[in-house]
């Protein structure tokens, strides 16, 4: 009788149990874990918070040090008339902010006050990194996609001497400059060339993959970890691995579109990127030897914004946009949460993440948001002077964002 009236006690617990498992959310698999990312040694790079666009050549948008908390203005820079901001801000390793414009390079002082400036003498898209003791590298080109104009990619010491420059025949754009592990300086140009030059600015060597690879402005080189591979959008829709000493193509995904974000990489070498399938959009993970590791394929993936770069924390979990909300992947793919913007506006620029775990996105609007790691809003601020979108950051030591808005240089704590 006892044991019967045990059995029975078990059963209606296990069914309270039971019962009470189903009231709370699913958690997916493999949330929980922790895939710790780490900062990868690059000693080509400038000893620098930000030496490069995304932060590092893996194209992560993380950053070692805390971003702002605040949401405060600092202070602000104005370039000159008709020379906005057109690619990221970076920062050397004396904390000076350089700032690629239309029509120069501007070197800022912590304080918001010139240092000094380099023309560039014709109107230009740029894209600027800084290398291991101040060196900066500065690509330039017009703008127009023409094929008659030419592009120059230049070496300046940090005072902004020229040490030296080397001449292609098409124009090179916004972010797709690299600096390799051993000092190797790779970009496209927009006739789809991929260049290697030596520390020296001389031409190691060139590819043009099976179509011509990506160079507009919006496009990237990433790096796997070990330095030997590239990860390059390709003309023909596609994902590029490429060897790094010699340019030989090692292999190739079709995306089913014309790739507009930076690859993304992990410590573990494997890659992040956007795709397309009939009329859907979805987030691919690709192992460093080509083989697909996950598709997302959640509602959510079905509207990105591919014009957003993915950004992936310090705990390995992956961040995206789509048209309402910022949404958070686990490292297996899965969805975390989903933020929606206080406003129904597309982010313009790559998503960024400090060390403190919030994470920093620019509208196609006047604003910079912020939201921490649970997805919950730390704060938004008005960037007033926008006329032309507010364009990717850069987070430096003590807790700053640096933002490029139209002709201004926006420091927010």
């Amino acid at each position: 009788m006892k044991k019967s009236k045990l059995m029975i006690l078990i059963f209606f617990l296990t069914m309270i149990f039971s019962c009470q498992r189903e009231k709370n959310p699913v958690t997916p698999p493999g949330a929980g874990k922790v895939h710790s990312q780490v900062d990868i040694p690059w000693p080509s790079l400038a000893d620098s918070p930000w030496p490069i666009a995304h932060g590092n050549v893996q194209c992560t948008g993380r950053s070692k040090y805390p971003g702002p908390a605040e949401g405060k203005i600092d202070w602000v820079f104005t370039t000159e008339e008709m020379a906005r901001v057109s690619t990221s801000p970076v920062i050397g390793e004396d904390g000076t902010i350089y700032v690629p414009t239309e029509r120069q390079l501007y070197a800022v002082k912590p304080n918001g006050t010139l240092k000094w400036e380099f023309k560039t003498g014709i109107n230009t898209g740029s894209s600027v990194m800084v290398g291991a003791g101040d060196i900066i590298y500065l690509a330039i080109g017009s703008i127009l996609k023409n094929p008659n104009y030419h592009g120059y990619f230049y070496a300046l010491d940090s005072d902004g001497n020229l040490l030296w420059e080397y001449h292609t025949p098409g124009a090179i754009l916004a972010y797709s400059a690299a600096l390799g592990l051993g000092g190797e300086i790779y970009f496209v140009n927009l006739n789809g060339i991929l260049y290697a030059l030596n520390k020296d600015g001389t031409l190691n060597w060139k590819a043009i993959g099976t179509e011509g690879f990506m160079g507009d402005w919006w496009n990237s080189i990433a790096i796997s970890p070990d330095g030997t591979t590239l990860f390059v959008a390709g003309h023909d829709s596609t994902m590029n691995a490429v060897d790094a000493h010699t340019g030989h193509m090692i292999w190739q995904i079709h995306t089913g579109y014309r790739l507009t974000t930076a690859p993304l990489v992990d410590n573990d070498g494997n890659i992040y990127f956007f795709a397309k399938e009939k009329q859907d959009y979805l987030i691919y993970s690709v192992k460093k030897d080509g083989e697909v590791r996950w598709k997302c394929q959640i509602e959510e993936a079905k509207s990105i914004n591919i014009y957003a770069d993915m950004h992936i924390d310090k705990e390995g979990n992956i961040y995206f946009c789509n048209g309402a909300y910022l949404c958070s992947l686990n490292y297996d793919g899965n969805l975390r949460w989903k933020a929606a913007y206080p406003e129904a506006l597309d982010p313009v620029s790559p998503i960024l993440g400090g060390s403190n775990g919030n994470i920093y996105i620019a509208l196609n609007s006047d604003y910079v948001l912020a939201f921490n790691h649970n997805g919950e809003k730390v704060f938004k601020i008005s960037i007033p002077w926008y006329t032309a979108g507010i364009i990717n950051g850069a987070l430096s030591k003590d807790g700053r964002l640096y933002v490029g808005a139209s002709r201004y240089l926006v420091c927010i704590k």
